[in-house]
């Protein structure tokens, strides 16, 4: 608060907390023909978290801390199997289920109240189940790759800022949420030195708890490339294109950051060269955001409130930036 007159190496250090673990975990892989493996595994973690913290904030205040030299013992199991299969050569099948279990980290126990309590130190660990497929190609002028996925999350620990009496406050909550999604790319040698990549990726949850759209979602977004490439230096130009995002839950998210609403849709034009004069040299440049769009990403925090400086919703990400950069290897 102040860090002229109270500078905060001065000051003594506290522990609020003691974090142990002990775990095992193994995996084993089978070949169930030439074309098809499976693989798998397993893994038990055992924790103890203790709470050190004599007080904690309320506001402007310093009050007793209701979980005070409390203990959380936590024994969380995880495993995973998947399958592989070769359909040709050039192209494999992938199918995995997994299940991992995770406690709330530092920042969700000790800088959160929980609905009930002051202190969100008591936070029930997260429970992930997932299932994935996949296809991949690959040969000599074209290589894809195409994943899904869908998760069930018991106790999904969501950071809500919108709980009634504590507005504004965040406050660690166990939910039950839904994710689902998918991403695809592709890089296509169309002729001699040019390659076309392109690749697109789409993100959805849903707040079961709440019956909402699960917030801090990724919108829809893709990406298209071209590439010159010869023995010595390499031209390339990329086309982003993010689509507007309004399946948001105001207040809510992650420890990371809250929804703030709905943002638009962008797309941003880059440029880049690179030049390798020698082996052991490269020199690149570029241009990114040629056209100097005004743009923010929708996983972006607020502006925080400075003496002097106007205080902003959404922080906007950089405008036209031109860059150079050196690289060398010994």
């Amino acid at each position: 608060m102040n860090q002229i007159m109270m500078p905060y190496l001065s000051m003594p250090v506290t522990t609020d907390d003691l974090f142990e673990q002990q775990g095992i975990f193994t995996e084993i892989e089978h070949a169930v023909s030439s074309t098809t493996r499976l693989a798998g595994g397993a893994r038990a973690d055992l924790w103890e978290v203790t709470d050190n913290r004599a007080t904690v904030r309320n506001g402007m205040m310093t009050v007793p801390n209701p979980t005070a030299n409390a203990v959380d013992k936590d024994t969380l199991t995880s495993g995973f199997v998947r399958l592989e299969h070769d359909i040709t050569a050039q192209q494999q099948l992938l199918f995995g289920l997994g299940h991992s279990e995770r406690i709330a980290d530092y920042w969700e126990r000790f800088s959160t109240q929980s609905t009930t309590t002051l202190s969100g130190f008591l936070t029930q660990p997260e429970q992930t189940t997932q299932l994935d497929a996949g296809w991949q190609f690959r040969s000599s002028d074209v290589k894809a790759t195409v994943s899904l996925y869908l998760s069930d999350i018991r106790d999904y620990i969501l950071i809500d800022t919108t709980v009634a009496g504590k507005v504004g406050t965040a406050v660690s909550r166990n939910i039950n949420a839904k994710t689902w999604g998918g991403e695809a790319d592709v890089a296509w040698a169309i002729a001699t030195h040019w390659t076309l990549t392109g690749a697109i990726a789409l993100a959805r949850g849903e707040n079961s708890t709440d019956g909402t759209d699960l917030a801090q979602m990724s919108p829809i977004e893709a990406r298209l490339g071209v590439n010159y490439r010869q023995p010595t230096w390499s031209t390339g130009a990329l086309l982003r294109l993010v689509n507007r995002q309004d399946s948001v839950d105001v207040g809510k998210g992650n420890i990371v950051g809250q929804d703030i609403g709905a943002t638009t849709g962008f797309g941003i034009f880059s440029l880049n060269a690179s030049w390798t004069p020698m082996k052991a040299l490269t020199l690149s440049t570029g241009v990114d955001n040629l056209f100097d769009k005004t743009y923010a990403e929708h996983l972006s925090r607020g502006g925080a409130m400075v003496s002097g400086f106007v205080q902003t919703t959404r922080v906007n990400e950089p405008g036209r930036l031109v860059w150079l950069k050196a690289s060398t290897t010994f």
